[in-house]
């Protein structure tokens, strides 16, 4: 299935008009959090010292994303021109989902709500997340969901976050 690739999503910054919309693009990579997810965000789900977000998932559950530095900074800049009344985007979901699809036109870039949840579980695996927590992060009943992105992820990519284990226990015994 098409998902943008991280290089893609910084393309994909840089051709953005607003900060909100920077800001968006930015959470979705940081928490794969889906469409209907970011749309109900308001003022009070946003913890500023934490850098989370609560939000309310499918079957009405809540769970919570973390977002970085990069996101916090176009949240900001987005908050700072805009007094939230309701979510803090102004957008409705579908506002968002068109938004997505207009830069998907501009650009080329696969970039629907989806696109960003398949990059975002994909990276998270790559990056050495253990599963259980992926899962718990994207915020799935089924582990099956979590199987369908790992097959994503590649033997270089593993060769990356792997150290070899003689390295680390023989080092401290050989001295």
């Amino acid at each position: 299935m098409p998902r943008p690739t991280m290089a893609e999503v910084g393309d994909l910054l840089q051709k953005v008009d607003t900060p909100r919309d920077k800001a968006i693009i930015c959470l979705v990579m940081d928490t794969g959090f889906r469409l209907s997810e970011v749309a109900s965000i308001k003022p009070e789900d946003v913890d500023w010292q934490t850098r989370t977000v609560k939000v309310w998932g499918k079957g009405v559950k809540q769970r919570v994303g973390k977002f970085g530095d990069t996101t916090a900074a176009y949240f900001r800049e987005h908050l700072d021109s805009y007094s939230p009344n309701g979510n803090i985007w102004g957008l409705s979901a579908a506002g968002i989902g068109t938004m997505l699809k207009r830069l998907q036109s501009r650009t080329g870039i696969t970039c629907n709500a989806h696109s960003f949840r398949r990059a975002w579980a994909i990276e998270t695996i790559r990056n050495g997340t253990n599963l259980i927590d992926v899962q718990a992060l994207g915020g799935w009943e089924s582990f099956e969901m979590v199987r369908r992105y790992v097959r994503e992820v590649t033997s270089e990519d593993a060769v990356q976050r792997y150290r070899p284990l003689t390295s680390a226990r023989l080092s401290t015994t050989a001295s």
